[in-house]
């Protein structure tokens, strides 16, 4: 009897075929299992190309294909290196004093844009930072405006500046260029909106949401297709359950679903605000989904005193750049972040409410994942917390107010926290930038804990003021830095965008004096 043709005994050729069809988990999976496959991998630069892509979370973007795979694999390899070197800010060339900046300011990609507003109408200003792996050059420059404005949304990747033009108790939402200032060749015109609520807007990719009142003054999120103009979806909140408000955050988690969370209500809630049956879009037509959303996810804690915030990174555009490298869509981080109110420290005089932030941290694939295998029927009874959180959240110290205004803590797979063992150093907080990729953790418990800047944050505990022990079980790797200057008397804006980190001096004005910026 003939024998049996088996995997391993396939010439290495053909051999090589099928692994380079695999994906780069499977592909680390197979050079686990025996030597010659070992082997095979490790003289393949096209394998250990795909291993690397993978590892790094980006994708090819269209740039690549001008690049030999040597070449390739040497930028993705200088990315890594950057990445795992120690935090060393370089201060930035182009930083005006940006009088009457009251917000922070927006990040796209490795570009931060900051404006102000004068007599004049509004300056928008620029600073692109350099990317070897992606192919971007470092460039700074200034938009001018001829009318007043605020800057709502940033996407790099399309050329696209997002303004917001108030009127009365409407607004208008502009489509510009970034480069020019001057109107998007891509955009099917300005959108009108009633009564804007709290300059909330969000691009990602073709989409383009805004949360406003409607004229019998309820509110509802409006999400179109700014290209065409011809799609528009009006979510509005349920008449009975969790609901939202005007003031409620909200953002994209893919290109069908979006989600929302009202400081008013003890849930999140995604909706589906496209669907593939749906019949082509007529000009002008308006849809509203159903009233009830996909999935209602409850939240495990009120908030005492300050409000839930919303972090979801905006950095995964939807588009592919045009670019060597970009992200890949599942290096997409959402977590919301509520105050937990702690005890009193022992034996010392009170000092005014402690609160540790506890976010739960889950990848926005996941949680569309999970959105996806809920009954609607069942929908109210969703509670992905008890997987997911606490036993897979971080928890960040706040000191003070000003520290929690100043930080922007999440982007891509990476989030900002003040070090959890309260630890000074010359009167600066620690901080270090929490990186949840899973394949990043692995690579450095491989290296080993504690080289270097960088060490690998396994789990902790912390108890609220009702004495419940939290327990963190969702490891990281953390990456610790301080601020850029001596004096402790300076406020500062930290903005954190994919892997460029960047600390804003303002004075107490609110202009920003001085800005550095560095690889993470």
């Amino acid at each position: 009897m003939a024998e049996s043709l088996t995997f391993l005994s396939l010439p290495e050729d053909p051999l090589h075929a099928i692994l380079l069809e695999l994906d780069y988990k499977a592909i680390l999976s197979c050079q686990a299992t025996c030597r010659r496959l070992k082997n095979l991998i490790a003289s393949s630069l096209d394998l250990l190309y795909t291993i690397e892509l993978g590892a790094s979370a980006l994708c090819e973007g269209p740039a690549a294909a001008r690049l030999s795979v040597s070449e390739r694999l040497q930028r993705l390899r200088s990315y890594e290196a950057d990445c795992a070197k120690d935090i060393k800010f370089v201060e930035l060339p182009f930083v005006p004093a940006l009088v009457g900046v009251t917000r922070a300011p927006i990040c796209s990609v490795t570009t931060l844009v900051s404006f102000t507003n004068g007599d004049g109408g509004t300056a928008v200003y620029v600073q692109q930072m350099p990317s070897v792996a992606r192919g971007i050059e470092e460039r700074h420059w200034k938009v001018k405006l001829t009318y007043t404005c605020c800057v709502v949304a940033v996407d790099a990747s399309q050329d696209l500046l997002v303004v917001l033009k108030t009127e009365f108790n409407s607004a208008l939402i502009r489509m510009l260029t970034l480069s020019t200032g001057g109107p998007h060749p891509s955009a099917s015109g300005d959108v009108a909106i009633f009564s804007p609520g709290s300059e909330r807007v969000e691009v990602f990719g073709t989409y383009c949401a805004a949360m406003s009142r409607s004229t019998d003054q309820l509110p509802h999120l409006s999400v179109w297709n700014w290209m065409t103009g011809m799609t528009k979806v009006l979510l509005h909140p349920t008449a009975t359950g969790p609901t939202f408000t005007v003031w409620s955050h909200f953002t994209f988690l893919n290109d069908t679903h979006i989600a929302i969370v009202s400081p008013d209500s003890d849930a999140l809630l995604v909706y589906r605000f496209r669907a593939e049956s749906h019949p082509p879009w007529k000009e002008g037509e308006q849809r509203q989904t159903d009233r009830f959303p996909s999935a209602i996810f409850r939240l495990p804690y009120s908030i005492p005193m300050s409000p839930l915030r919303l972090n979801a990174t905006s950095s995964v555009s939807g588009t592919i750049p045009a670019g060597v490298f970009y992200l890949a869509p599942s290096a997409r981080l959402f977590s919301l972040i509520v105050s937990i109110p702690l005890p009193p420290l022992p034996n010392q005089p009170p000092s005014g409410p402690r609160f540790h932030e506890l976010s739960l941290a889950v990848s926005a694939e996941r949680l569309i994942a999970h959105t996806l295998s809920v009954d609607p029927a069942q929908a109210a009874e969703a509670v992905p917390w008890v997987r997911w959180g606490p036993a897979a959240t971080r928890l960040s110290q706040l000191h003070n107010v000003l520290v929690y205004s100043a930080v922007s803590a999440t982007s891509a797979m990476r989030m900002i926290v003040l070090e959890d063992h309260r630890e000074l150093l010359d009167g600066e907080p620690l901080f270090a930038v929490a990186d949840y990729c899973a394949v990043r953790v692995r690579r450095q418990r491989l290296l080993g804990i504690g080289t270097g800047a960088r060490t690998v944050q396994e789990s902790f505990e912390v108890t609220n003021q009702s004495g419940e022990v939290i327990r963190t079980t969702l490891p990281c790797v953390m990456k610790h830095f301080t601020l850029p200057w001596d004096r402790e008397d300076r406020q500062y804006r930290i903005v954190l965008c994919e892997d460029q980190l960047f600390v804003l001096e303002e004075a107490d004005t609110d202009n920003v004096t001085k800005a550095w910026a560095c690889t993470v």
